[in-house]
Formats: C-alpha cells, sequence, structure tokens
C-alpha cells in the first residue's frame, strides 16, 4: 500500500502532485473498498507515513528555521493566540463546559496523524 501510495504521489497533473500524501490517499482509497489490516501492521504503517513526511522535509526544514524561525514562531503564537480567544469566545456564547471548551481548542490545533 506504501509503495502504490508512492507512485501515485509522483503522478503530476498540471505540474501538481500529491508527493507523500499519496500515500494517505492509497489508505483512504483501500479502506473504502473494504481492506483492513491487523492493527500492528496500521501502527507500521502511520510509522512509514509519518518516515516519508519527515524524508520529503528534512532536507529544507533546518535552512527554513534558520532564515525565518522568528517570524514562524510569532505567525504560530498568533495563530495559537486567536484559536484560544475563538475557542473562549464560543464557549461564552454558546454555554459551553470548561471541559467541552478545552477538548475543543485541543481537537481544533492537533494533527490526526500524530495522534494514532
Amino acid at each position: 500500500m506504501i509503495g502504490f501510495g508512492l507512485i501515485l504521489g509522483k503522478i503530476a497533473v498540471r505540474g501538481i502532485s500529491l508527493g507523500s500524501s499519496g500515500v494517505i490517499f492509497a489508505g483512504l482509497l483501500a479502506g473504502h473498498w473494504g481492506y483492513q489490516v491487523a492493527p500492528d501492521a496500521g501502527l507500521a504503517g502511520v510509522v512509514l507515513f509519518i518516515y516519508c513526511l519527515g524524508i520529503g522535509a528534512g532536507p529544507s526544514f533546518l535552512q527554513m528555521f534558520l532564515n525565518r524561525g522568528k517570524a514562524l514562531a510569532l505567525l504560530a503564537g498568533v495563530m495559537m493566540g486567536s484559536a484560544l480567544l475563538a475557542v473562549w469566545l464560543m464557549g461564552r456564547l454558546f454555554k459551553l463546559s470548561p471541559d467541552l471548551a478545552s477538548g475543543l481548542f485541543a481537537g481544533a490545533l492537533t494533527s490526526t496523524p500524530a495522534l494514532a
């Protein structure tokens, strides 16, 4: 499945390709068609998916961080602050419990593949 996803990611249409995201789309298609894997194999697949992302992003990550690290850190802070403000406002407006509002904040800023 991973091999198929990597091949799928290399297919370019009008100069646009899926890249390493082809792996997750291949998995989604396989799941749609009823393909199932053992839980341990699924965990290994997620690990390999994250590995593929790291291999793709790794070479440019350090250079980008050194060049634009402060701006990206500021952007991350602004995003966190705006998300916190939005959840606080929605919590007050819809009278959400603190537990639900905290879960909303955490879930809205979470990467699903990282949770697997």
